[in-house]
């Protein structure tokens, strides 16, 4: 899919993203050379291309976390779309060594939802 709709040449990253859907992301280079994430529907039917420069990196997203909310770990980050945006979540342990995720808009980096202490 990355390849046929994203003419990614060059894999980079895989993420998986399951909220109330599964998606899998591809970050990788396309012919052009321009950095790109094409996230597709677990069914294969829906397939988002962003251009990784019209929005935040995983590392960006990391530190907007590290900043905010201090981690004692971050444990996964993933590429997916909540209400049909394209979001990154990052779950972490916090210092009581619960487990906690962000959701940050790809586009403004802003944490749009926050579930702390599961």
């Amino acid at each position: 899919m990355a390849k046929k709709y994203g003419n990614v040449r060059k894999v980079e990253d895989f993420y998986v993203f399951n909220r109330k859907q599964t998606y899998y992301t591809i970050y990788g280079t396309n012919k052009r050379g321009q950095e790109v994430y094409v996230i597709t529907s677990q069914n294969g039917k829906k397939v988002n291309i962003y251009a990784q420069d019209k929005g935040i990196s995983v590392n960006k997203a990391k530190n907007i976390v590290k900043v905010e909310r201090n981690p004692k770990k971050i444990t996964k980050t993933s590429l997916g779309l909540v209400n049909n945006k394209p979001v990154w979540e990052v779950t972490y342990l916090n210092n009581q060594n619960n487990i906690c995720y962000d959701l940050i808009s790809f586009k403004t980096g802003k944490i749009i939802k926050s579930i702390q202490n599961i």
